[in-house]
């Protein structure tokens, strides 16, 4: 069935564009295969990596924390306006407090775009760092600690390596 009124809509985003062939010039030929090459490029960069977590931690070590915090001194409430709310608290059997930070960034291997190769050899590099600080039932920062690690998770969610 043919419509007059969907004949008359013109929509230039659902029109298929003019063929690499029929543009007259190499120059404009070559403008345009760079255009593509780009937005192609600039794909694989945003798709390329992701990152969850409290950025804040993300590069923390045992002397840069305790450049912040002092043991037996520092509280939850000067933790807390350094770091924010704990991505996880938890309790002891003797009643401290456990504050748990995560960062996590994961970097997608180039390999992984590749077609068909990418199903078997892909994957992705992980950095992971978490700061955990323990507080005493006054609220007083009893210790903390930092664990970094980095691995390799390979196509199909398998974890392959950790330090």
């Amino acid at each position: 069935m043919h419509s007059p009124l969907l004949s008359a809509i013109h929509l230039p985003c659902l029109t298929s564009p003019a063929p690499l062939s029929s543009i007259r010039t190499p120059q404009q030929r070559e403008n345009i295969l760079k255009k593509y090459f780009a937005l192609l490029a600039v794909a694989i960069l945003v798709c390329g990596c992701a990152s969850a977590g409290n950025e804040k931690v993300r590069t923390e070590t045992m002397s840069s924390i305790s450049a912040k915090a002092v043991k037996g001194v520092t509280t939850k409430d000067q933790i807390r306006a350094i770091y924010g709310e704990p991505s996880d608290v938890s309790l002891t059997d003797g009643g401290s407090e456990v504050w748990k930070y995560a960062y996590s960034h994961s970097t997608i291997k180039a390999v992984t775009l590749v077609p068909i190769v990418g199903l078997f050899a892909g994957g992705a590099d992980v950095d992971k760092n978490e700061v955990v600080f323990i507080f005493d039932k006054n609220n007083i920062l009893q210790n903390y600690t930092v664990h970094a690690s980095q691995s390799e998770v390979q196509q199909g969610g398998k974890d392959v390596g950790s330090d």
